[in-house]
């Protein structure tokens, strides 16, 4: 996201996350196996102003990943995060945010959705993040506030 602030051409990588049974013993196969590829579309597609690339694998076996699609965010109606305390090897402490409801409530065709399906997705994002239809209501709360 910064990148794209910045128009500097930029990808993220997202990781889809399930523990197995549902989600693979290696969760990072889907990725190291179509990641390049995925990499390398992303880059030939257009960059205009502020726009940055979201590469998202999903959490499948690398030979049962679908194909790369390209499709919109998707907004869960009924997401709810937990947070994984997780220690590696270094004794490093890192915290995980992973999905309680598994992406079901997310629209058709979206990343979220296409993932659990076993899609990499590449979503064009920009990074302009402000609610500007807010922006005058929330002015006249601020001065009735001053």
């Amino acid at each position: 996201m910064e990148g794209g602030l910045n128009r500097v051409r930029s990808i993220a990588l997202s990781q889809f996350y399930r523990q197995p049974p549902e989600g693979p013993t290696d969760l990072w196969g889907a990725s190291r196996a179509h990641g390049a590829a995925a990499v390398r579309a992303a880059l030939k597609m257009p960059c205009p102003d502020t726009v940055f690339y979201n590469i998202n694998f999903p959490a499948v076996d690398p030979d049962a990943v679908k194909g790369t699609t390209v499709c919109p965010q998707g907004i869960r109606a009924e997401a709810t995060f937990a947070v994984t305390n997780y220690q590696a090897a270094n004794k490093r402490e890192f915290n995980f945010l992973s999905h309680q409801t598994a992406n079901q409530s997310a629209p058709d065709g979206s990343d979220a959705r296409n993932l659990i399906d076993g899609w990499v997705t590449i979503t064009p994002l920009r990074p302009q993040l402000t609610a500007t239809d807010l922006m005058d209501e929330a002015r006249l709360v601020l001065a009735a506030e001053a």
